[in-house]
């Protein structure tokens, strides 16, 4: 679909340099027209809830790349459990373990969880996956994402220390990385062309997300949230007392816009 938009976007500078000009409205429903029949849903969807009944051109960019991150995101990757074979010999003592490993349903293709990581980061715990990249805490207690595709790994800044509060660091690594983080996704904030992770973490099932070089704690008073959702943009969090709160992450300072009753 970057294709397709790259394309369109390649036919208006064409058809602009002979002096045919459209306006952001025109075009934005151009390029929903271009869409496939597939994509049916998210041009009605635009069409009857854009803002003020007009769909600009970054709201249909940015909507078609998110519903593109959407449907690359569902149900991608299956983690498959060790599996445990005894050898011929009648020994049950005498018994091999085959690493666990990761299904990839889009590829048809089964992934050794030993060849991915090269041998590194031994003892990380997966914590969820999204937009196909694997979420893991290291032994360490630092977060990384994985491409199990391309073995390609990111390592994100650490948790801080107040998001840990009582606790040390050295405590959380070895007691509680393995049910510390509860929900995890990427977002992609179209207007900086961006990836961020956002997750609901600790006891207190508070909302944090990482900035570039940082961690933004963004729950609102002494909020605790139940699920996230990122779509065009916004970041849907629901709260535990059945609230949906609406926030903009996507610019310098997070601001919470709306606040709906479930």
């Amino acid at each position: 679909m970057t294709d397709h938009l790259n394309n369109f976007q390649g036919i208006m500078n064409q058809l602009s340099s002979m002096g045919i000009k459209f306006d952001e409205e025109v075009q934005a429903l151009l390029l929903l027209g271009s869409l496939p029949d597939s994509w049916k849903i998210l041009k009605m969807s635009l069409s009857n809830f854009a803002p003020d009944s007009v769909t600009s051109m970054d709201l249909a960019k940015s909507s078609v790349l998110n519903e593109e991150m959407r449907r690359k995101s569902q149900v991608s990757y299956l983690l498959l459990p060790s599996i445990h074979r005894t050898h011929l010999i009648d020994d049950d003592n005498n018994l091999t373990t085959v690493d666990r490993s990761i299904f990839n349903l889009s590829e048809n293709r089964r992934y050794e969880w030993k060849n991915i990581l090269n041998g590194s980061h031994v003892g990380a715990w997966c914590v969820g996956s999204s937009h196909g990249w694997i979420i893991l805490l290291d032994q360490n207690g630092i977060l990384l994402l994985l491409n199990p595709s391309s073995s390609t790994t990111i390592n994100l800044p650490p948790l801080p220390l107040s998001f840990l509060h009582p606790v040390t660091y050295s405590y959380f690594a070895e007691y509680l990385r393995k049910i510390f983080i509860v929900k995890e996704i990427l977002m992609f904030c179209s207007f900086s062309s961006s990836y961020t992770l956002a997750i609901i973490y600790g006891s207190d099932c508070k909302i944090a997300y990482c900035n570039s070089t940082t961690w933004v704690e963004i729950s609102h008073d002494k909020q605790s949230y139940f699920h996230i959702v990122f779509s065009n943009n916004y970041l849907f969090a629901l709260t535990q007392d059945g609230f949906i709160e609406v926030w903009d992450v996507c610019g310098q300072i997070p601001e919470r816009l709306l606040v709906l009753h479930v």
